[in-house]
């Protein structure tokens, strides 16, 4: 079921013209890069990520598309230059991966206060407007959200679901379009307590040792 799923998204997928662009600087707002960008052809979107230096644009057409990867540096008048290139697609390879190990990744973090588990992940590349009702309404389209965290001086947050499956399709895109904002990045949520424990045990042995 989930191999049926990701196949019909990695198709949609295929069929998007989107670039990845680098060397984004302060000032290259998403109405700037996109009137640069509007000179190969019609815009359908366009994303900036500027706590990673980068930004997605996405052509309605092929011509278009393959004008800008051709000129590969775009000038931005009075604030520089950016490379384009092609965007990676992280669908096949998480496609590949389910489809070659039988086993489901484990979820990272879980509520051991009672017998119910949720599922939390990681978001990096949070910058100012990302507040938690916004946040919040983009990862519910995976399912329900138990709670969101933002620490916005470390242009990250923490999402936790309520069920599983929610959890993985998350998971499985990657990276999110934040509407007007720019993409996040999501990553499992390490686990802390393990190395917690470990110091733990080593000094009940040193204890022990006396």
């Amino acid at each position: 079921m989930v191999l049926l799923e990701m196949e019909k998204v990695d198709k949609n997928h295929e069929k998007k013209f989107s670039l990845y662009i680098k060397g984004v600087v302060n000032g290259m707002n998403r109405t700037t890069l996109t009137n640069a960008f509007t000179t190969f052809g019609p815009v359908k979107n366009l994303d900036v990520v500027i706590a990673k230096s980068c930004a997605f644009v996405e052509f309605e057409t092929e011509e278009a598309y393959q004008q800008a990867l051709m000129r590969k540096e775009i000038d931005i008048p009075n604030l520089g230059t950016v490379i384009v290139e092609e965007r990676k697609s992280k669908y096949r390879a998480t496609k590949n991966y389910l489809s070659e190990s039988p086993k489901v990744p484990t979820p990272i973090t879980r509520n051991d206060d009672n017998d119910k588990g949720y599922y939390s992940l990681y978001m990096k590349g949070v910058v100012n407007g990302m507040n938690r009702q916004v946040l919040t309404k983009a990862f519910t389209k995976f399912g329900a959200v138990r709670n969101l965290d933002v620490v916005i001086a470390k242009s990250c947050a923490f999402v936790e679901f309520e069920t599983e499956e929610a959890y993985q399709q998350a998971l499985m895109q990657k990276e999110i379009d934040i509407p007007d904002l720019g993409t996040v990045v999501v990553e499992e949520r390490k686990k802390k307590s393990s190395s917690r424990n470990t110091r733990n045990n080593n000094f009940r042995q040193k204890r022990s040792n006396y």
